[in-house]
């Protein structure tokens, strides 16, 4: 099976997009289909198209969607969800994964999140510093059981490194949800 050309040049669009501006998608497209970076630029000019192959280590690389690619009918929904293994989480991989996929969102046009909310969404939390660092307090101290914070109490002037490191992630995101329109759909209990 091969794509059209258009569809190529969609994705390869989507995967320049997601890539630090200093690395080479030619690099990136050799690497992920182990080809020579010559090959790669045949296929980024479009004298190559991808064959399924190359479509399935594309997509499981930069986690994309190929629904997304072949404009699917409107009524059709597609996710991914990802469990939370106790032993293994973190909320720095957590968040990293959040914005992966809002990172995912805003650079597909049209674009629109619809969040059907039983909490408070997230997102929501990383507005403010001090409101952050108190929620993820509670949610490593208390739900997580973080051992550096098993005798501490929450105080803002004095935020364990463990915390701080969430500043800057947690402030991406907010921006990165900020831009891209959104539809939360919340019930007399989510504020509860």
């Amino acid at each position: 099976m091969q794509i059209n050309y258009d569809l190529q040049s969609s994705i390869l669009d989507t995967i320049k997009s997601l890539l630090d501006p200093s690395m080479s998608l030619a690099d990136e497209l050799a690497d992920c289909l182990s080809v020579s970076k010559d090959s790669a630029y045949r296929r980024i000019r479009g004298e190559t198209l991808f064959d399924i192959s190359d479509l399935e280590k594309l997509t499981k690389k930069y986690n994309l969607s190929l629904d997304s690619f072949f404009g699917l009918k409107k009524s059709t929904v597609t996710f991914n969800v990802q469990s939370i293994n106790l032993t293994d989480f973190t909320f720095i991989d957590y968040f990293k994964d959040i914005e992966k996929n809002l990172s995912i969102i805003q650079a597909i046009s049209p674009k629109h999140i619809f969040y059907s909310a039983r909490d408070i969404p997230i997102f929501h939390y990383f507005q403010d510093h001090e409101l952050t660092s108190f929620k993820l307090f509670i949610w490593l101290k208390y739900y997580l059981h973080h051992p550096a914070l098993h005798n501490l109490n929450f105080d803002s002037k004095k935020l364990p490194d463990l915390l701080e490191r969430f500043d800057e992630l947690s402030r991406r995101i907010w921006d990165l949800y900020l831009k891209i329109p959104s539809t939360e759909i919340w019930t007399y209990e989510t504020p509860n």
